[in-house]
């Protein structure tokens, strides 16, 4: 388990990711994991970032399972799990660098696209079959390489025109879903050790405050602004992908 100094700084970084989280439904990951790598081994970073954000996934579940649009939403969460493990199982064979490449300049182009684009749809696009396979597909294969799902998922919820509340509770679904398969193949795997278990336990309280700071947050936030916050979440997903 980290020292306690340690620890301390861990509880900071897991505050500020969850306001991040509890206001938009997403974005965790891209504070929580670079940070606990600054202080702890991949091994410990990885699984203990995971074990608070599946835990994020149920806690803002209970409270938002409401506005979950569920409308396609079997087609997404099935594809996703598929996605993850046809990932895992490439991984090894992949030119991963030219993936990641071609991967991070479309998503900075449709992250610009959503960021200067003034009109959107005024009612909520009935589901595409095709395309909520493909996108939880590759959400699940591109979170077993990179560790990074959102985007495909992001684009589709975005597509279909969803409004910021049900945006925000139908990606923690799917989310949770790529995020529990993460954590029985870790389990699988040796890497949730006791200590690991320990660790991702002293971290939950202030990940429940940064949920609740981020929920209230999510309230004062319009369609508009939710949007393009949307947007730089995505360029930034985008250029750390460009960066490795």
């Amino acid at each position: 388990m980290p020292d306690l100094w340690m620890l301390a700084l861990m509880a900071l970084f897991v505050l500020v990711a969850f306001v991040a989280k509890g206001a938009t439904g997403f974005g965790e990951s891209l504070i929580i994991v670079p940070l606990f790598l600054l202080l702890v081994d991949i091994k410990v970073a990885l699984p203990v970032a995971l074990i608070t954000t599946a835990s994020a996934d149920i806690y803002l579940l209970y409270h938002h399972h409401q506005d979950i649009h569920r409308p396609g939403l079997g087609i997404l969460v099935v594809a996703a799990v598929a996605g993850v493990g046809a990932g895992t199982a490439l991984l090894a064979v992949l030119d991963s660098h030219l993936l990641q490449t071609g991967f991070a300049l479309f998503v900075l182009a449709f992250a610009v696209k959503l960021l200067v684009e003034r009109r959107r749809a005024t009612t909520v696009r009935a589901p595409h079959a095709v395309w909520a396979g493909l996108s939880g597909a590759s959400a699940g294969f591109i979170d077993a390489i990179f560790g990074t799902g959102g985007p495909p998922l992001i684009m589709y919820l975005t597509w279909l025109g969803l409004p910021k509340s049900a945006f925000r509770a139908t990606f923690v679904v799917l989310a949770f879903s790529l995020h529990t398969t993460r954590l029985v193949s870790y389990g699988i795997v040796g890497l949730l050790q006791p200590s690991v278990l320990l660790t991702g336990a002293v971290l939950l309280p202030t990940m429940i405050a940064g949920a609740l700071i981020g929920r209230r947050l999510h309230t004062r936030l319009n369609e508009a602004l939710f949007r393009r916050l949307t947007a730089v979440v995505l360029i930034v997903i985008g250029i750390k992908l460009l960066v490795g």
